[in-house]
């Protein structure tokens, strides 16, 4: 079996009442195999991200 590891990050804002729904392209980029997903606050400072 090959594997490669790929990150996948999201930011989201959910309103009071809202309830958390994964986006389709999440869903569909799960497949068989053995998964670790993490939820955290996000943090009250700025988060500097890049994309290569």
């Amino acid at each position: 079996m090959i594997s490669k590891v790929v990150n996948l990050t999201y930011e989201i804002e959910l309103q009071p009442g809202e309830k958390l729904s994964l986006p389709e392209s999440i869903v569909e980029s799960v497949g068989a195999g053995n998964w670790i997903i993490t939820i955290q606050p996000k943090p009250s400072y700025p988060v500097i991200t890049r994309s290569r």
